[in-house]
């Protein structure tokens, strides 16, 4: 079953970024690691172009498994009242994402396996712990 699932923020490092992603029925906070390849032009704004120009939509990004540390997506594309999954790797699809603001779906093993529970108690820690940075 899938679970509905927020971009939080990207936070970008030396050689990766770690993408958040919160799932509010769950509670849990799924980080994912992606290396920093930046490829130019973007692949992301050509593969929506190129989605627009044939007719198609794009609806949601669909993580569906897990396997020797990827996260493997689907992004949801309609066109003519079908639907299609079309495979795109994870940092490919939270471009999209984040440029076209579409929803975001998770398989709740996923979450569940790799996420973590957001609790009052993890967030008032994670506070007061870091309150010499704030």
């Amino acid at each position: 079953m899938y679970k509905p699932i927020k971009f939080v923020t990207k936070i970008n490092y030396k050689d990766f970024s770690t993408y958040y992603l919160y799932c509010k029925p769950l509670k849990t906070l799924l980080p994912v690691e992606t290396s920093e390849d930046k490829p130019f032009p973007s692949s992301t704004n050509t593969l929506k172009r190129l989605i627009n120009a044939l007719g198609g939509k794009i609806k949601y990004l669909k993580i569906y498994r897990y396997d020797q540390s990827n996260f493997y997506t689907y992004l949801n594309v309609e066109k003519s009242g079908s639907s299609y999954d079309v495979n795109i790797s994870f940092k490919d699809g939270m471009d999209v994402v984040r440029d076209s603001c579409i929803p975001i779906y998770a398989e709740e093993k996923i979450l569940t396996n790799f996420g973590f529970e957001v609790t009052e108690e993890l967030v008032k820690k994670a506070l007061t712990e870091n309150e010499n940075y704030l």
